[in-house]
């Protein structure tokens, strides 16, 4: 990837030109990019000229402690809020001529900077200062550059230099104050990794290498075993979070973690070879969350917890075997997947709320003797799951457990004082009043109805 394409991926901003940007990106950018197109077709309309950004009012994200090496360059902040599923978009520059798409970039100065940020608006020609009172994800980017002219004549000229990646920072009235933390900054470009694929990683380097930003040009991934002859031991949070071109990842063995929504909503990626090694414990929260064409992946015989959501919304995902050394699998972990069928294995404990929700092509499930409890609304939605046993282990059976399975006629207790945990209208089972009432009297046993499953359902026990 050219460094051209590497600022504009970054930033994602509009060209004056046609241009065709190959790689990955944070898919809000995109919006970020319409934006300023727009907002450089109305200023071409008439509204040229500077739009009177100013530094006065609204928000700023000032940065300090920066290394000396940089005191006289320029930083530009990318940043996106997820936590309230809004996807607001914030990016920081001085001041921006929309007819010209110049940025002019704020100045780092005794190790400091500050940077006036900006939120695109619904409706004109400007954004708007940054007011929000929560967490954004933040990016820095260093560059030598005082200003940025997107045009035909300076297309290839930016030269992105360094950056400094931030997560989860909190802002207050738009405003927020963080410290550079030594080792922060990661240099861009080829950084001597061994197997000559360094220019597409970002990573941080201690003993061992955690990757934290992927900005290849996706396709078949093999993330290096190592970069500087050390190895690479992390997929940091978001690393590869909304690279729609990715279509397949080999995970090295030395990997012994995957962080926070490491590949979520990478939609097109088909499939994942995981890390073998010992230490390889844990499928990370969200971690392939919404990759909408993922249809194969191993979970090896190492991994002992499966993360919140690690594969809800992998739409199509079919199949899955779920190894004996598996202990835990988190809340809404295969929410809305393709899986036909699961069996669970006798090492698993805990099986989290919402965990195969909506798992409509669900028809066979085995839950072991190992489970105390089902979660509540684990299996609701599951409208082809037609029988279910309840081994004699679980003593309680939450609110929505088995909601909406529409074609549920058939479930077996093998224990008899199993609890049903209903809150007003969201009872265990579809009309669990009936099956709790026949389950008080009769115990153990198996007990019917015929579909379609609904409220004036009868059940009996055989």
């Amino acid at each position: 990837m050219t460094k051209k394409n590497l600022w504009l991926g970054i930033l994602a901003l509009t060209l004056v030109f046609t241009m065709t940007v190959v790689g990955c990106s944070d898919g809000s950018t995109d919006n970020k990019g319409n934006n300023n197109g727009n907002n450089g077709n109305n200023g071409n309309n008439g509204n040229s000229g500077n739009d009177n950004n100013d530094n006065s009012g609204g928000g700023t994200f000032t940065l300090t402690g920066i290394p000396s090496e940089y005191n006289g360059k320029y930083a530009v902040l990318f940043g996106t809020d997820d936590v309230d599923d809004e996807n607001d978009i914030v990016w920081g520059y001085k001041t921006v001529n929309i007819s010209t798409e110049t940025y002019t970039l704020p100045v780092i100065s005794n190790g400091s900077v500050s940077i006036p940020l900006w939120i695109p608006t619904s409706s004109g020609n400007s954004p708007a200062r940054y007011s929000g009172n929560h967490t954004l994800y933040v990016d820095i980017y260093i560059t030598d550059l005082q200003s940025i002219t997107f045009d035909e004549e300076h297309s290839d000229v930016y030269d992105i230099g360094d950056v400094i990646v931030f997560y989860s920072v909190t802002f207050s009235n738009g405003s927020a104050t963080r410290s550079c933390s030594q080792g922060s900054v990661q240099t861009q470009g080829n950084n001597g990794n061994n197997s000559g694929t360094s220019s597409d990683f970002f990573y941080t380097e201690a003993d061992t290498i955690t990757i934290t930003r992927y900005r290849g040009t996706g396709g078949n991934v093999t993330i290096p075993a190592q970069i500087n002859g050390k190895p690479v031991t992390s997929i940091g949070n978001y690393a590869f979070r909304n690279c729609t071109s990715l279509t397949s990842v080999t995970i090295p063995n030395t990997v012994t973690s995957i962080g926070l929504s490491a590949f979520e909503n990478c939609t097109s990626l088909t499939s994942v070879t995981l890390p073998t090694n010992a230490s390889f414990t844990s499928i990370g929260v969200q971690a392939f969350e919404k990759c909408a064409s993922l249809t194969s992946i191993t979970i090896p015989n190492t991994v002992t917890s499966i993360g919140d959501a690690a594969f809800r919304d992998c739409t199509i995902l079919p199949s899955i075997t779920i190894p004996n050394s598996v202990t835990s699998i988190g809340n809404e972990a295969f929410r809305r997947t393709s899986l036909t069928s699961v069996s669970i294995p006798n090492t698993v404990t805990s099986i989290g709320g919402r965990a195969f929700q909506s798992c409509d092509s669900l028809t066979s499930v085995t839950i072991p003797n190992t489970v105390t409890s089902i979660g509540e609304w684990t299996f609701s939605g599951c409208t082809s799951l037609t029988s279910i046993t309840i081994p004699n282990s679980v003593t309680s059976i939450e609110q929505g457990a088995f909601g909406g399975c529409t074609s549920l006629t058939s479930v077996r207790f093998e224990r008899a004082g199993t609890t049903f945990i209903s809150s007003g209208s969201y009872p265990s089972f579809i009309n669990s009043t009936s099956l709790q009432t026949a389950y008080t009297a009769g115990g153990i046993g198996t007990y019917k109805t015929i579909a379609p499953v609904g409220n004036s359902s009868v059940w009996t026990k055989q």
